[in-house]
């Protein structure tokens, strides 16, 4: 028995040698999470050029606007390499410097990468703690471009996290009317001292105040200023607090955005016309809004069109001269588009030209 024992392990010990070096040969090469046998990171070469891992690996930092990393890159090829160009897989690398360099055989060159931390996509509203994944591939000259890039990992904490990624007015602000206040919450992970907001004051007001159901909890009060000019505007509230040695920390961005009316406005400011065949006409009602108490004044209508009539028409609940009937004739087939201004005033006030566009389709007669 003993003798069968010795031969069945003369037999075996080679066997296993042979499957061991079979596994390794069949492996194939390793990826940049692989790990030599010393448990170091393999770098991954692309075209001759190689990062070092740990120059891919930012760690666990916190969110801000501007971070910096520096990676450096070797060429390991016996040619000197050109990059003509990087090109990155998500919007938070702000920047890429230098984007164009020549890294000699043997030598390397650094590039210096600019992130916004603070960008963030919908499923990640709210989270405290998420991944940060970019990938970056150099397009060389000479080379195919349709490889995998290198990849910059980390984990990216957050003081504070906000319910929103943007907090949009739409056309509710009015110039010279009552402001409107939108708000978003704001949730402390850290301990958070003397919370600020901060706006163009020429644009909105901002203001943080606790949140009454959590210790944690503030509520961001946003309201745009109504003395703002008509137009679109968009902007950024900066968040700020204050850690324990009294240092004043950014600590989160909300964009906000929206469409300032003007006091006196066309309702609706787009009107879609009924379809009609090419020869007949189709028409709709256009309100002027203005403040109940306000005398308007249409000094002018202009149609960008000759197949454009306007004029005025009562309307049951709306000031006399206030509602407007747009008829446009259909000339030709397909979508059409065309304008209609109107230049008004309030008595004692200044003129402005308020605009509505006018959206048909022609049919075939």
């Amino acid at each position: 028995m003993a003798k069968q024992g010795l031969l069945f392990a003369a037999i075996a010990a080679p066997t296993c040698l042979v499957a061991y070096w079979l596994g390794t040969v069949l492996s194939g090469a390793r990826t940049p999470d692989d790990t030599t046998s010393k448990g170091t990171a393999t770098p991954q070469v692309i075209a001759g050029l190689s990062i070092d891992p740990v120059a891919l690996d930012l760690g666990e930092v916190w969110e801000a606007k501007d971070v910096r990393w520096a990676i450096p890159i070797a060429n390991r090829s016996a040619a000197s390499i050109e990059i003509l160009d990087f090109a990155v897989s998500c919007g938070c690398c702000m920047s890429i410097e230098p984007r164009r360099v020549t890294i000699p055989p043997g030598q390397s060159a650094q590039v210096s990468l600019k992130f916004d931390l603070t960008h963030r996509l919908g499923r990640e509203v709210g989270l405290p703690r998420r991944q940060l994944e970019v990938e970056l591939t150099p397009l060389i000259r000479n080379v195919d471009t349709h490889r995998a890039g290198w990849v910059v990992r980390g984990l990216i904490k957050s003081r504070v996290t906000l319910d929103t990624l943007l907090v949009h007015f739409g056309d509710s602000p009015v110039h010279g009317q009552a402001p409107v206040t939108r708000k978003a919450l704001i949730t402390a992970h850290v301990p958070l001292q003397r919370p600020e907001a901060s706006v163009n004051p020429a644009l909105a007001t901002a203001t943080i105040l606790p949140h009454p159901d959590g210790e944690k909890q503030y509520d961001i009060l946003i309201t745009p200023n109504p003395a703002r000019r008509p137009g679109p505007f968009d902007s950024d509230v900066a968040i700020f607090m204050h850690d324990d040695d009294g240092e004043r920390c950014h600590v989160a961005t909300l964009p906000i955005a929206g469409n300032m009316q003007p006091e006196i406005r066309p309702l609706p400011a787009r009107l879609f016309l009924p379809s009609g065949p090419v020869g007949s006409s189709t028409e709709a009602t256009v309100v002027l809004q203005a403040p109940a108490d306000a005398k308007v004044i249409v000094e002018k209508i202009e149609a960008e069109s000759p197949d454009v009539m306007v004029m005025p028409v009562e309307m049951e609940g709306t000031p006399s001269g206030r509602a407007f009937r747009v008829i446009q004739r259909i000339h030709k087939e397909g979508d059409q588009a065309s304008v209609v201004r109107f230049t008004v005033r309030r008595e004692g006030g200044q003129s402005s030209t308020v605009p509505t566009e006018l959206f048909f389709h022609g049919e075939p007669k």
